[in-house]
């Protein structure tokens, strides 16, 4: 695994309700792991982390684990007003 002592970006994840679960994986995630490497470090099932991630596009209104890495790791933020601004309704198209 890629190690990469970027933490997340703390004032995104509670912009996007990204819950405690989430956050665990997205620590992982954006130190360059694989779902595979990120179910093993936080010991879950494969399936949990592809259901936290897909939480967390839904939220964020990303598509691809690099929009999600650029997005929540604070050394390489994107311009927030291209993701989903808080209030915006997602919730039918995530669940």
């Amino acid at each position: 695994m890629l190690i990469d002592p970027r933490p997340l970006n703390h004032a995104l994840l509670e912009r996007y309700a990204i819950t405690p679960a989430e956050q665990r994986v997205l620590s992982v995630l954006v130190r360059g792991a694989s779902n595979r490497e990120i179910a093993r470090h936080l010991t879950l099932s494969l399936k949990t982390v592809e259901s936290h991630l897909t939480a967390v596009n839904c939220k964020a209104g990303t598509t691809a684990r690099g929009e999600v890495i650029v997005l929540f790791a604070t050394r390489a933020m994107a311009p927030v007003e291209h993701y989903v601004a808080p209030g915006d309704d997602v919730s039918a198209g995530c669940f």
